[in-house]
């Protein structure tokens, strides 16, 4: 543990497997099991070494599991955050400086929390007062010359017109002529 106190990106990860989350409020991780693993280093880690992880406990890769980690300091009904992707380490790696052991837990087979299903990006909406952007309003300059590069079906124009500028003969279309790329 010394080793772990004295290497900013190094942490133990504390993986709680096995067993599910009960309702929210009061919620527990309940009929699981413990699994320990030192000298993590957090620089390094990716979702994919958590697979490995797991599949040292005894899991298998195929397996379908969702991966939540808790924010420090906070419970199990409000502190649980999505560990899907490598994004879901880069938020993670946050709390390390301040915490050498991290929670990690696991849920197999189906997803009873909304973790996965909430945007981790904050963003606020302001609406702006006063007069727009110039940038906003600015008169789009429209293009001269032909025009689209794909002809558009005119539905006021019989097929058989259609059927006539396509070159078609024989039951055969003559794709060099075609207008729209295939």
């Amino acid at each position: 543990m010394v080793l772990i106190r004295l290497h900013p990106a190094l942490i133990k990860i504390t993986i709680h497997h096995g067993g599910f989350f009960t309702e929210l409020l009061g919620r527990k991780y309940v009929e699981g099991k413990l699994a320990f693993f030192d000298v993590i280093d957090t620089d390094l880690f990716s979702v994919h070494g958590l697979n490995d992880m797991i599949c040292e406990i005894g899991y298998y890769a195929d397996e379908t599991m969702y991966y939540h980690y808790r924010i420090p300091n906070l419970d199990l009904n409000f502190g649980l955050k999505a560990l899907g992707n490598d994004q879901g380490v880069i938020y993670m790696a946050q709390y390390v400086p301040q915490n050498k052991v991290l929670n990690v837990y696991v849920e197999h087979g189906s997803i009873r929390l909304h973790t996965y299903f909430i945007s981790p990006s904050k963003f606020v909406i302001e609406q702006l007062n006063g007069d727009p952007s110039p940038e906003l309003n600015r008169i789009r300059p429209k293009k001269k010359g032909i025009g689209s590069c794909s002809k558009k079906l005119d539905m006021n124009v019989p097929l058989t017109e259609y059927a006539n500028q396509a070159h078609i003969d024989d039951g055969v279309y003559d794709f060099s002529m075609s207008l729209v790329p295939f």
